[in-house]
């Protein structure tokens, strides 16, 4: 394996997706392979992948300090309260704290000399970012540079085409510089990664350099142990985040759970894991819905023994949100795990994206549509035989495509076959 510097907003030891997906593929490889910089202030695991790792910080005295601090404030998550609602006053609002985040996204970092002596000594021989950040792709471009090293950039989202905010007229010239430095990273390697196969053939075709999929891997393992049904008392547990309008969707099935709760005699159950922060912030929403439930927030190391309580597990992706073009090929970190899991996966969400296909294709999920009666197509996880086919097609995609030696072996490709290749179009 190359030496490998990781380029990163966030530290790989942070409790998110991309950490969770991260320290999955890189623990089977030797730390002293991998040096990491980063720059968020955010609690690290427990469980931490041990590598050498350096947090930078804002120059003193400059607007992304004071920026920095201001995003940390508790006004900073009053107002993201605010924002929740669809007052149009809140909608200015909303569009002022976006503007905030680019302008920290592009204020000056300052790597000290103790960080360039020890970068020096590593030498490192590729540079890896997850990009959708200006300063992580042009940190990435100066280390490139400077060693005369590849770039390997890991789209996780389809951030290149449409961020969350592609509306907000007064990101427009962040728009611009962040996809000028992306296509700039683009000269310095031959490939890519993506987080779907989709998205690697059409980012193919598109940047004229090969790219590759790696999924969220999942460690090998066994089915959870299969329960028995009990219609007195459906259990459907949504373990993930709540951003993106996914809350808008919950809030759909919990009026459609409510309602079929009080009209017949056994009940279905929703019970939401999610991170303390979105607890906080989405928790009051469903207070009004007596078949909701929001737990403590669970270490994802035991986020399994979560699962096997469950009759059925659940994801949705919103159809409100603003630009369905950010999520157009994402597959959520949870599909993983709820396909190696041997319980009914759910899917509640629009049909324009790859997620959809994915599961519809392969017959993996129960696929609710919106245009029928809900809870009657959520009643199928009743049929035992219908249920035992899926979980079994769905195991069987997992080991195919989510295992966590498939993800190593990718990435380990890529790292060694990256080289500097300015021809194409970046």
């Amino acid at each position: 394996m190359k030496k490998t510097i990781l380029v990163n907003a966030d530290s790989i030891n942070v409790n998110n997706a991309t950490g969770i997906t991260l320290r999955s593929i890189l623990s089977g490889f030797h730390a002293n392979r991998f040096i990491e910089i980063y720059w968020t202030e955010k609690e690290f695991v427990a469980d931490k992948y041990t590598l050498a790792s350096f947090r930078l910080k804002y120059r003193i005295l400059s607007l992304g300090q004071l920026l920095n601090g201001i995003r940390k404030s508790k006004v900073n998550l009053e107002i993201k309260k605010s924002t929740l609602g669809i007052d149009s006053r809140n909608g200015y609002i909303a569009k002022i704290r976006q503007l905030f985040i680019t302008v920290l996204d592009e204020s000056k970092l300052h790597i000290s000399k103790k960080i360039k002596k020890q970068l020096d000594v590593f030498n490192p021989e590729v540079v890896y970012t997850l990009g959708g950040s200006y300063n992580a792709l042009k940190l990435s471009y100066k280390i490139s540079k400077k060693y005369n090293i590849p770039i390997v950039i890991h789209h996780m989202d389809n951030w290149l085409h449409c961020i969350q905010w592609e509306d907000n007229i007064l990101l427009k010239p962040y728009l611009r510089r962040l996809r000028k430095i992306t296509y700039k990273c683009y000269e310095r390697t031959n490939l890519g990664l993506t987080i779907s196969d989709k998205m690697a053939k059409d980012f193919t075709i598109e940047i004229g350099k090969q790219h590759y999929s790696i999924m969220n891997p999942v460690k090998n393992r066994q089915m959870c142990t299969k329960k028995e049904l009990d219609m007195k008392e459906v259990i459907i547990i949504y373990a993930g985040g709540l951003h993106l309008n996914r809350f808008k969707q919950l809030i759909e099935l919990a009026r459609e759970m409510e309602n079929y709760n009080q009209s017949y005699n056994y009940k279905y159950k929703l019970l939401v894991y999610t991170s303390n922060s979105d607890k906080g912030l989405y928790e009051k929403l469903f207070i009004k819905f007596d078949c909701v439930t929001f737990m403590e927030q669970v270490k994802h190391e035991h986020i399994f023994d979560v699962y096997n309580e469950a009759d059925a597990l659940l994801h949705v992706e919103s159809e409100t949100i603003q630009n369905i073009d950010y999520i157009k090929y994402s597959v959520s970190t949870k599909i993983s795990e709820y396909l190696s899991s041997g319980k009914p996966l759910i899917y509640y969400g629009p049909s324009n994206i790859y997620l959809f296909e994915l599961l519809s294709d392969n017959k993996i999920a129960i696929i609710i549509d919106k245009n029928k009666p809900i809870m009657k197509q959520i009643e199928r996880i009743a049929n035992a035989e219908l249920m035992s086919d899926l979980t079994d097609r769905a195991y069987s995609f997992y080991l195919s495509h989510f295992t966590i030696d498939n993800a190593r072996s990718t990435f380990e490709e890529v790292i060694n076959s990256a080289v500097i290749d300015n021809g194409g179009r970046p």
